[in-house]
């Protein structure tokens, strides 16, 4: 069974780097298909449409921020949306692509990755409907920013401790890439004393 935008095992054996996850594999790919997807509908979908219904009931100043608010000026509102998507989904990526080049497992860094940009999708859509509905934001959009930061710095920490200590549990956690044949022919190529 292969992950959703993952690598499967038979990437991991071409590139001898065969890992040992046991029954968590299958369970670390659901739960990353679906903060990925939360990650996107909050994060990119959720705070993008509400953002756009924002601009389009009180104006375009009302965002703050003003490379979005230059797009919404010169494409319009539906420009906007696809934009926070797109770039939402080039975020959300980065840690797959990190843990395809990494040979250990980063299943609680990329979680915690995904968590904190599903519950900044979440915040931020509150905030804008808030804004939206009474005139005024309930949380400053540049604290929302702010705290957004230190839960990634926080989540990406805490995971790298978590994955560290399960990729370390029980001794070598991957194979080397170079296979016992491939070292031994590399020591008689350069003359390596057995």
């Amino acid at each position: 069974m292969e992950c959703f935008l993952l690598f499967s095992q038979e990437d991991l054996d071409k590139r001898g780097t065969k890992m040992e996850r046991g029954e968590n594999e299958y369970e670390s790919c659901l739960s990353h298909k679906i903060l990925f997807i939360s990650g996107i509908l909050s994060f990119g979908l959720l705070d993008g449409l509400t953002a756009a219904i924002m601009i389009n009931e009180k104006g375009v100043m009302s965002e703050l921020n003003p490379f979005l608010r230059e797009i919404v000026i010169y494409y319009g509102a539906a420009t906007l949306l696809v934009f926070k998507i797109t770039v939402c989904f080039m975020i959300l990526s980065v840690p797959l692509l990190v843990q395809y080049i990494s040979k250990e497992s980063m299943y609680w860094t990329i979680n915690g990755f995904y968590g904190v940009f599903t519950v900044a999708g979440i915040l931020a859509a509150i905030d804008n409907w808030i804004f939206m509905k009474m005139g005024d934001p309930f949380i400053d959009p540049r604290l929302v920013t702010g705290v957004t930061f230190l839960m990634l710095l926080m989540a990406i920490n805490l995971g790298n401790m978590m994955d560290y200590r399960r990729n370390h549990a029980n001794g070598c956690y991957y194979r080397s890439r170079i296979t016992d044949k491939e070292w031994e022919r590399m020591k008689k190529e350069m003359n390596y004393p057995d």
